[in-house]
């Protein structure tokens, strides 16, 4: 004489289930790598007069890569 517990999501019940993927901690690293010496590279284009464009392309890199 148990009582049967209601299924709290029955509409659920179907559908797959969405696993989040597994992102190691050391992938961040990579990226705030990328955008550090992105920043990095737009002081020393103030500084030092270098090219400004390189500085740039490490920034979009790091976005880049942060979207991936």
């Amino acid at each position: 004489m148990g009582h049967k517990q209601a299924d709290p999501l029955p509409r659920l019940r179907g559908a797959e289930r969405f696993v989040m993927p597994i992102v190691p901690a050391s992938y961040f690293g990579v990226v705030l790598g990328l955008a550090g010496l992105g920043n990095a590279w737009r002081a020393a284009h103030r500084v030092w007069a270098l090219p400004a464009s390189i500085g740039e392309a490490l920034m979009l890199v790091g976005a880049l890569v942060w979207a991936a």
